[in-house]
């Protein structure tokens, strides 16, 4: 799930949609975050995988076990371009780039 605001009344302060984490008034620190993502999940998973065979999205990779693996991207940013599946001798046998890119909370199945 992605949520955009377009809404420029939802911030009076600077006249821009944006999320804001409040105003201290001793320290005078205002943080506003205008670009964000909210997505159900910080894994990929796929499913469907042989035996000795991988998932990598980005530069972090999981192994096959029961026939899913799962890349946990907490710390990247999301989208990622694509998503990877790699034989037993990490060759890449599979490259899937969705639109709109890949997200935390995806699922796919691999079918050779």
């Amino acid at each position: 799930m992605r949520v955009n605001f377009t809404d420029a009344a939802l911030n009076a302060v600077t006249g821009r949609a944006g999320v804001s984490t409040g105003w201290n008034t001793s320290t005078s620190d205002y943080h506003e975050f205008d670009d964000f993502a909210v997505y159900t999940r910080n894994t990929v998973t796929m499913t469907g995988l042989p035996s000795g065979y991988k998932l990598r999205v980005g530069t972090r990779a999981a192994a096959e076990s029961g026939g899913a693996a799962t890349v946990d991207l907490l710390e990247d940013l999301c989208p990622r371009a694509n998503i990877e599946v790699l034989n037993a001798n990490d060759v890449v046998i599979a490259r899937l780039t969705p639109s709109p890119g890949v997200w935390g909370g995806d699922n796919y199945s691999y079918t050779p």
